[in-house]
């Protein structure tokens, strides 16, 4: 019976511009001569659809997407139908800016952390000078906004500790540092 491998599943991709990366399949069973269709499911972010040796094109965004492929092969009117799935997790570099102003003007109006999808646990808190929480989260998709309880927080210096655990890459860390909020 013909199998579809991926050698890397997650496949974690560490973003950079203009990079092509092969997914990695391995097939066992199967003869190019004898293949009779190709299926990427979805085509999200690969280059083909319809390619064997399709390459994944990473864009500037924290992303997982899980594909489908399906390969259809045989020497005759009945094809042997085979199919393997693989999870792709897009990640950017990780980058903690240690100030924002969230004047409303849409540049920097709220604190966004770089790449912290990558981790499956996260826990980011925000301490004010009394120690205090003004924010709290366990999601890496949330991005503050200077507001505790709909209530903004003075202008200031504040003390975050962020705890980034589960990462496909063990690049585990706990990280500290002063946050500014400007005006």
């Amino acid at each position: 019976m013909p199998q579809i491998k991926f050698l890397q599943d997650p496949m974690i991709v560490a973003y950079q511009d203009g990079i092509n990366v092969p997914m990695p399949i391995l097939l066992e069973g199967i003869s190019a001569d004898t293949i009779k269709y190709v299926n990427w499911s979805p085509d999200t972010w690969l280059n083909s659809a319809d390619s064997l040796y399709a390459k994944f094109v990473p864009q500037s965004k924290d992303k997982e997407l899980d594909y489908t492929l399906i390969v259809k092969t045989g020497k005759g009117t009945i094809p042997c139908e085979t199919q393997a799935n693989v999870k792709v997790i897009n990640i950017l570099p990780l980058v903690i800016p240690n100030a924002f102003s969230p004047n409303g003007d849409g540049v920097n109006d709220t604190w966004i952390i770089q790449g912290l999808p990558k981790y499956r646990n996260v826990t980011i808190t925000v301490f004010n000078r009394w120690g205090n929480i003004v924010f709290n989260s366990n999601n890496a998709y949330i991005h503050w906004d200077r507001t505790i309880n709909g209530f903004e927080v003075a202008t200031g210096t504040y003390y975050a500790i962020l705890e980034l655990k589960g990462s496909p890459d063990k690049t585990d860390q706990n990280n500290t540092r002063s946050l500014t909020i400007v005006k």
